[in-house]
């Protein structure tokens, strides 16, 4: 009986773990698609910027329980090539904190070798072509 009591409360603490991450997804995106930062001349619009990188990190007390906070760190580009992270804090599926940082070319370049190899060459390619001539010379 012990048993089929820590399955179901399981399966409900799985299930409850992924509506909350889902609904804190949804809380971010929009607040990707709202942001209208202008920083230095430069305007990060997140309706036109394309997110390249997701992090989700949530903030859970207690293991196996679902996270009501988490952040959220997204590397995004624009349409005119600034590299920009959005980071947004979610707390019970509302949104608390909202920050919109530009970062170098060569800062999003070393990010993605780092977490995103495969997204390197579609970003990078001339600086991934340049690499291998130096491993084949």
């Amino acid at each position: 009986m012990e048993l089929l009591f820590f399955a179901a409360t399981g399966a409900v603490l799985y299930v409850a773990d992924r509506i909350t991450d889902y609904m804190a997804d949804q809380a971010a995106g929009t607040a990707f698609e709202q942001i209208h930062e202008v920083i230095g001349n430069v305007s990060y619009f997140g309706r036109s910027s394309q997110p390249i990188l997701k992090t989700r990190i949530p903030n859970s007390v207690v293991p196996f329980f679902p996270a009501f906070t988490q952040s959220f760190k997204v590397l995004s580009l624009t349409e005119c090539d600034h590299w920009f992270w959005f980071t947004v804090r979610v707390h019970l599926f509302r949104v608390e904190n909202i920050a919109v940082k530009p970062i170098t070319k060569k800062e999003a370049k070393l990010t993605l070798s780092n977490n995103a190899p495969e997204r390197l060459q579609q970003y990078f390619p001339e600086d991934v072509a340049k690499s291998r001539q130096k491993k084949s010379a």
